[in-house]
């Protein structure tokens, strides 16, 4: 037999090398693969004896004919203290990050949208409140443009670098970009 051939594992037939620097194939066509071993799955074996479905279900379960059980993402986070909504296998995003990432399960997130800053608090408020562009400006009927603090809260946060803010959404409106200067700065004004 020469270097440039090689007979299929499945049929038998020759098989030529299709590249001088490639390998050659193992299987002249994908139906000459072998099936998994599972009686009545005719999918193409992934590894020595299963496809890849059954496959990943031996690994995970020890058992490849275990079925597949689908979590409906209803509720809140099964993270203790978490009252975030489900997103994946029973936990939040963050708390599925959090296990994806370390490899263990999930302790607790102190972490929520709007306990950061300011900034953090801001993208929170378009997340809680849509964008503003879906609203008028309060003040001039013209679209808005940004979510504009009132300065009406008693818990008010102050960040030096940007100024008061809350994270109550309750004490923002929308308004567009000169009427939320001009708000900021006869507020500023006015104080003493």
């Amino acid at each position: 037999m020469a270097q440039d051939t090689r007979p299929c594992m499945g049929c038998g037939e020759l098989i030529y090398r299709t590249v001088a620097v490639a390998p050659i194939r193992h299987y002249c066509t994908p139906d000459c693969r072998p099936r998994c071993s599972i009686d009545g799955c005719e999918k193409v074996r992934h590894g020595n004896v299963y496809c890849g479905a059954h496959h990943t279900r031996w690994k995970r379960t020890g058992d490849p004919l275990t079925p597949l059980e689908r979590q409906h993402n209803i509720g809140e986070c099964g993270a203790e203290g978490c009252d975030q909504p489900m997103r994946k296998t029973g936990w939040c995003a963050s708390h599925y990050q959090q296990q994806k990432t370390t490899g263990k399960p999930p302790g607790p997130f102190k972490y929520k949208w709007g306990d950061g800053g300011y900034v953090s608090t801001h993208r929170w408020l378009r997340r809680r409140l849509g964008p503003p562009a879906d609203h008028v400006c309060v003040d001039c009927g013209d679209p808005a443009a940004e979510w504009s603090y009132e300065h009406t809260d008693p818990d008010e946060l102050v960040e030096t670098s940007k100024g008061p803010y809350s994270r109550n959404p309750e004490h923002y409106s929308p308004r567009c970009v000169l009427c939320h200067r001009r708000f900021d700065r006869q507020y500023h004004r006015s104080k003493p």
